[in-house]
């Protein structure tokens, strides 16, 4: 009643008409007379057309850091990436949709091990939807008196919801764990509580983002009330392979790409943030030492080598064989392989190549 009372006393026709969708939609089974009657009503009114005046953004809480938005697409597999357009192309169609009785898509929450992309997908939909960013590190934020945490929440929501936003709730699962954990205390239930109560309230105006490393901590009651889960796996040797090259292409020098190639064999298993501190690393190197970036890739192969398995250290000498300059005897050295077992996988690969 409260948000209602606000955003007709404030004007906001296009908030109050997708606040009261949100209504239709969740007591649409509970009760459904007075869901058909709010259906009814929002019907049979017209939006209305206004210009609405600029006014400045309220101050935010010392707990949020309004971040910057970026025009980097993170490398995204298919699935993801229609679920991020879902959302853009619903924020762009928003006034059709309520036009029916819809709304847009106004929560989603990202999960994910650290470095794959949640953090830099938020960042690029603030772009893409010309929205301020605000980013909330809830592990940060959670106070040793949780009373003033619950406090605090409460006024980042009421601001971040004063227009047209993104806010972005990094590590979700330090405020909303599962109630029926026996170790929490009682005010951190009482915490996940008052998450919840905000989330209820949220202006649909703009967009409230999660991102979670551990979803099987986050209360059920949490999970329901993000309308789309975006899972965001780890990358695969060709994802590495991709974002590495998209990398280099920048600094306008030419590289074999075998030598990118071997790199990601020698990364798979870490996320996009690892790799691209590795290759940034591996660059420091290259212009300290003088040596080329393929050499420079070299040294760190041979420096991480040791913990790779036998068949990897076949597959990378083979690579270099057969795609490089390099001697058998520089291959051996850098990789742990023997000339022998060099010989014999190259010319197996040569074969192979000439069968095609």
């Amino acid at each position: 009643m409260v948000q209602l009372s606000r955003l007709g006393l404030e004007n906001k026709q296009d908030d109050l008409r997708m606040y009261l969708t949100r209504l239709i939609k969740r007591y649409r089974h509970t009760q459904p007379e007075f869901s058909n009657q709010l259906s009814q009503l929002l019907h049979t009114s017209s939006p209305t057309q206004r210009v609405i005046p600029p006014r400045e953004f309220p101050n935010y809480s010392s707990m949020a850091i309004q971040d910057a938005s970026s025009n980097e697409k993170p490398h995204l597999n298919s699935v993801i990436e229609s679920q991020l357009n879902e959302i853009i192309v619903e924020r762009k169609q928003a006034k059709e949709l309520l036009k029916v009785g819809l709304s847009p898509v106004s929560s989603a929450i990202f999960t994910g091990a650290p470095g794959v992309g949640k953090t830099m997908a938020a960042k690029w939909l603030a772009h893409e939807l010309n929205f301020p960013l605000y980013r909330l590190d809830l592990v940060a934020s959670v106070s040793s008196k949780l009373g003033e945490t619950g406090i605090n929440l409460q006024t980042v929501f009421r601001q971040a919801s004063a227009e047209p936003s993104i806010l972005f709730l990094d590590e979700i699962d330090a405020v909303a764990k599962t109630r029926s954990d026996v170790h929490d205390i009682g005010e951190m239930k009482r915490l996940v509580t008052v998450l919840l109560q905000l989330l209820d309230m949220w202006n649909p105006q703009g967009i409230v983002l999660a991102a979670t490393n551990n979803p099987e901590l986050i209360d059920p009651a949490v999970w329901r009330r993000f309308e789309l889960k975006v899972d965001f796996p780890m990358p695969t040797q060709k994802d590495l392979y991709e974002t590495l090259k998209a990398d280099t292409a920048l600094w306008k020098n030419s590289m074999n790409d075998t030598y990118l190639e071997m790199l990601c064999i020698v990364l798979s298993g870490k996320s996009y943030s690892e790799a691209r501190l590795s290759l940034s690393s591996i660059r420091k190197q290259s212009i300290i030492t003088g040596k080329s970036m393929e050499m420079a890739i070299v040294d760190y192969v041979s420096a991480h080598v040791a913990s790779m398995s036998h068949r990897n250290r076949i597959q990378l000498a083979t690579k270099l064989a057969v795609g490089t300059d390099l001697s058998q005897r520089a291959i051996a050295a850098a990789t742990g392989v023997s000339k022998e077992t060099i010989r014999k996988y190259r010319n197996q690969s040569k074969s192979e190549e000439e069968g095609r």
